[in-house]
């Protein structure tokens, strides 16, 4: 409890303490920046009912990411579900992306790019090259994004062209065999079309872990290309067209029980996008139309295993002032998802049609902003014929209907107060919902029409703080899920059911701030930040889950996780980031053993720190140190980490 005293005096106390002594004037700092995850309209950050944190450009940049799940798990405290240096999920406030191959449907924290769904939970494969930032938006996301936005939503933006040719190019070297090559370039042209083009190539060899271990066949290959092209027809009207293609060969080394030296495998990621938005500004009407389509392959061990995930969709909306009343958000959406897989096949091939309308109004009363939204979501799922097993082709229906309100108190220009309450949800699966299907190994899995979707309802307040240089905040939330959905029986027949959820509450809080001093004729610029969250109750509420694991508690969240780091500038040419990630103890599932057991896998506290050294104007050189204590750990019980980790590196700057 003192640690967590400490956060809250450190997120609370602290920045009112500053405002006392010190007397900013809020209008010479940093004002709230501009959103649109939380809205899906441009917002200024402070007048959202929810926190929006956002990882910027340059904090990416001084990263070693190579994908997103790296700059993720540097920022974002929680789970990370990391299979050593292969695939990986990310959680929010207790729920989990999807890490498998196939749908993000079954996914309960939503990927987006732009907007729009990344067509997978697996952020692995989704590279960093032509990211401009990430908004993560926390708690339920269902009535602007749909399902799977139970935790909450991940906003990827991809970066818009402007102003002058600017670019960079680099190459990189390190441990285990590490070398990394980069380049983008980023301008506009006079008639203000906006262009960027981003793409690298990686290769590394088997890691060791902070123990001293070589996990054997862990190497891989990465490289991508990214661009954009942004038409601005005027200040309000543009066109923005974005691709991604990002191609992996990893080897899959399996845990430290099951290893393998030959397992492996490809995954490509192929995505196109437009949005072509009208801001409605101070005009009476704005409007959207966006739409995307998605291929990810991924392939096991040499073909033996193929699926081809296929997601697209289209949206089209306005956002309409209504007087006196403010301004009412409407959308029309409709995803269409494929999977298919091939030769030695693990589930059967599916197929998705969503169709889903919204609405939300927002409603200004002087220093107040009211939100009140809703969605209405129409999936039509079918289970195909899929080679290697039998299957009963069926198809079914599903509804769901979200809902979410919120409001804001603009109590100073140094200080807002929110809240918010509303639902998220995570649709069943074709296979867990419609048919049945035979495995090659006997097991049958018949789907359960009477399944309901898993929902989460989540009631929040917060206060946030903008004192010159720096912005602080906290949230206290209460999170009740239920109708989660398990699988049940025992081989060879087995089906699914909806059971208790679990309840969650938690504080939230974090800090972002700038300072400067002058040193012997050097400015020197520290900008510490912190983001943190505390579980004050973490409970599985049904009683036949809790006898079978020996505990109440739900796995894979710990009582407390943070991130926390410092940048320092040293007048021009010299920089230095020091970056730290906690976790502590959760319970887990172990596979160790037959049959699997439910234990506490210890927490861990791992030091990343990197060293820029400007020589001239345009290039620059650095040190990089990833795990820098060597500490040997677990994102995933058996499953562990790399080991200390050095980079030395050039940019080049234009």
């Amino acid at each position: 409890m003192s640690v967590v005293a400490l956060l809250l005096a450190f997120c609370l106390f602290i920045p009112t303490a500053w405002a006392a002594e010190s007397r900013v004037d809020p209008s010479s700092g940093v004002l709230p920046e501009v959103v649109v995850t939380a809205t899906s309209v441009p917002t200024p950050s402070k007048e959202v009912p929810v926190h929006v944190q956002i990882v910027t450009s340059e904090e990416i940049k001084n990263t070693d990411a190579k994908d997103v799940s790296d700059v993720l798990a540097k920022f974002v405290p929680g789970h990370f579900h990391k299979y050593g240096a292969d695939y990986s999920s990310v959680g929010l406030r207790g729920f989990r992306s999807n890490s498998m191959a196939g749908t993000d449907l079954k996914s309960k924290t939503l990927i987006l790019i732009d907007g729009m769904r990344a067509g997978t939970g697996r952020v692995s494969v989704l590279p960093v090259d032509n990211v401009d930032r990430i908004e993560i938006v926390r708690g339920p996301g269902s009535v602007i994004y749909g399902g799977s936005a139970m935790g909450g939503v991940i906003n990827i933006i991809t970066r818009r062209g402007k102003g002058d040719v600017s670019g960079n190019i680099g190459a990189e070297a390190g441990s285990f065999g590490q070398y990394r090559v980069k380049a983008n370039a980023s301008g506009a042209t006079e008639n203000d079309t906006g262009y960027s083009v981003a793409g690298h190539g990686e290769r590394q060899g088997s890691y060791v872990t902070g123990g001293g271990e070589e996990i054997e066949n862990s190497q891989m290959t990465d490289r991508g290309l990214s661009a954009s092209l942004t038409y601005r027809k005027d200040a309000a009207n543009d066109l923005h067209m974005a691709g991604i293609y990002n191609h992996s060969d990893k080897g899959s080394p399996g845990s430290g029980r099951y290893p393998s030296a030959t397992d492996n495998s490809k995954s490509t990621y192929k995505r196109m996008a437009f949005d072509w938005t009208t801001d409605r500004g101070d005009a009476p009407l704005g409007w959207y139309a966006k739409g995307y389509a998605v291929k990810h392959a991924y392939v096991w061990n040499d073909h033996a295993t193929e699926i081809d995930t296929t997601t697209g969709g289209l949206r089209t909306g306005a956002d309409l002032e209504t007087g006196s009343f403010g301004n009412l958000l409407l959308g029309v959406e409709y995803d269409r998802i494929k999977e298919e897989q091939r030769k030695s096949v693990w589930g059967p091939n599916t197929e998705y049609n969503n169709y889903a309308l919204l609405a939300e109004q927002r409603i200004t009363a002087g220093d107040f902003l009211f939100y009140l939204g809703g969605r209405f979501d129409d999936y039509n799922m079918k289970m195909k014929e899929t080679p290697s097993i039998t299957v009963a082709e069926g198809s079914r229906k599903f509804t769901n209907l979200s809902w979410r309100g919120g409001a804001v108190y603009d109590a100073a220009e140094w200080l807002s107060f929110r809240t918010a309450v509303g639902t998220g949800f995570r649709a069943p699966s074709a296979e867990e919902l419609a048919g049945s299907y035979t495995t090659s190994w006997g097991a049958t899995y018949s789907g359960n029409p009477n399944l309901k979707a898993e929902t989460a309802t989540t009631a929040e307040i917060g206060t946030d703080f903008y004192l010159g240089d720096m912005t602080a905040g906290a949230t206290l939330f209460h999170t009740q899920s239920k109708n989660s959905i398990v699988t049940t029986g025992s081989f060879p027949n087995y089906t699914y059911e909806n059971i208790k959820g679990i309840n969650l509450t938690a504080f939230e809080g974090y800090l972002r701030s700038s300072h400067d001093v002058t040193y012997n004729k050097t400015k020197i610029v520290f900008q510490p930040y912190l983001n943190g969250i505390y579980y004050l109750d973490r409970k599985n509420m049904d009683d036949a889950l809790t006898n079978a694991r020996g505990t109440n508690t739900p796995l894979y969240i710990s009582e407390m996780s943070l991130t926390a780091g410092l940048t320092t500038h040293i007048g021009k040419q010299l920089t230095h980031d020091l970056n730290m990630v906690y976790v502590g103890d959760q319970k887990i599932q172990s596979f160790k053993t037959t049959p699997s057991t439910y234990k506490t896998m210890s927490g861990y506290t791992v030091f990343g720190t990197r060293l820029t050294f400007k020589p001239g104007a345009n290039i620059s050189t650095y040190i990089d140190v990833q795990n820098l204590l060597n500490k040997k750990y677990d994102c995933v019980d058996d499953y562990t980490m790399p080991g200390r980790s050095m980079k030395l590196g050039v940019n080049y700057d234009f």
